[in-house]
């Protein structure tokens, strides 16, 4: 699999292939060719590029933002933090480990919606109070 096409291309370059494929002066094949994507690729790619068209707002080639998946509301957050410093500095039986699972499930029952243990962990090593050793 080659290079992604924001590493591979210019963000003009693409511009105007879309403009071009848009305005029906060029086909599926010749923009896949010139692109080195696949047909379904061009239309996420045109579809984003008229958004931005649309919207007035700058076309980006690369379009990961920041996940909603990992970020929770602000009194969870808080939550959180509270908890991991409980357990870091007060708690008798912390060894060095936490039980993430055990945290969903609090935290489940305290805000009412399921939590990923994952999600969790990752908030903890992203924030430092865990380090990770494998």
């Amino acid at each position: 699999m080659g290079e992604q096409i924001h590493k591979r291309l210019s963000k003009e370059f693409v511009e105007g292939v879309l403009e071009a494929f848009n305005d029906h002066r060029i086909g599926e094949e010749k923009i896949c060719e010139m692109l080195g994507v696949r047909r379904a690729q061009i239309y996420k790619l045109r579809k984003r590029w008229l958004r931005s068209v649309i919207g007035n707002k700058p076309f980006e080639l690369y379009g990961r933002r920041e996940s909603a998946f990992h970020r929770m509301p602000e009194e969870v957050e808080q939550w959180l933090h509270e908890e991991m410093t409980f357990i870091r500095q007060k708690a008798e039986v912390y060894r060095g480990r936490f039980n993430f699972a055990v945290l969903a499930e609090e935290a489940q029952k305290r805000f009412g919606y399921p939590f990923h243990r994952e999600t969790l962990r990752l908030f903890v090593l992203r924030h430092g109070y865990y380090l990770w050793v494998a």
